[in-house]
């Protein structure tokens, strides 16, 4: 790791719903791995999250190097989910000029290297033509090089996915969603209309 890459971190916001049950680094400073619980329904999720190297040299060495730490922390059971800033974009709706070369050898290296995991862009399955930007060039060309990808039966449950401006001409946008959850419902209850009370007729009636 180059010690003069002082833009580099990771933030994870999480709602209080969950419990945190683990944390780690695989690749310091580029990918975080954390194992949360849902609080109440006690599902379990395995987030990764991701800032990609700005690529312009070394593309393949690069790229192995993130999706090896990636897959090195996919859990076999957890639902997992992997976002981030991936710093190229893999379909052509995802930036409003043409893709680059960049994005063409970096999509290359990440399909060829990330291939039998089970990781879909949530957003482009939902919405196969949508454009939607995360972030805003210094030059005001768009761009989705910020994504979720779940595991396909993750895909269904992911509802409200936005990218929230923030106060910075030139920035990331915050990349927000959330997992709809099927809540068992308890017993139902009859309320009584009291009503029915100053019913004489009903008050001589005997009720067991």
């Amino acid at each position: 790791m180059n010690d003069n890459e002082t833009h580099t971190g990771i933030t994870i916001l999480l709602h209080d719903d969950y419990d945190l049950l683990s944390f780690s680094a695989p690749l310091p400073r580029r990918v975080l791995n954390i194992q949360i619980e849902h609080k109440l329904l006690k599902v379990q999720y395995n987030v990764i999250a991701l800032y990609n190297y700005q690529l312009r040299t070394l593309i393949n060495d690069k790229m192995i190097q993130l999706t090896t730490a990636i897959k090195s922390v996919t859990h076999p059971t957890f639902k997992n989910i992997l976002t981030g800033d991936f710093n190229f974009v893999e379909s052509a709706h995802d930036r409003a000029s043409s893709r680059t070369t960049y994005d063409l050898a970096a999509s290359r290296v990440w399909q060829e290297e990330m291939a039998g995991t089970d990781f879909i862009d949530a957003f482009r399955e939902k919405n196969p033509k949508r454009k939607m930007w995360s972030f805003i060039s210094s030059r005001k060309t768009g761009s989705r090089i910020d994504r979720l990808y779940v595991d396909e039966d993750t895909v269904p449950q992911v509802i409200k996915y936005r990218h929230i401006p923030v106060p910075f001409p030139v920035a990331h946008r915050v990349l927000s969603f959330s997992i709809t959850h099927n809540i068992p419902k308890g017993p139902s209850y009859w309320k009584m209309n009291t009503s029915i009370l100053s019913d004489r007729a009903y008050r001589q009636e005997k009720i067991y």
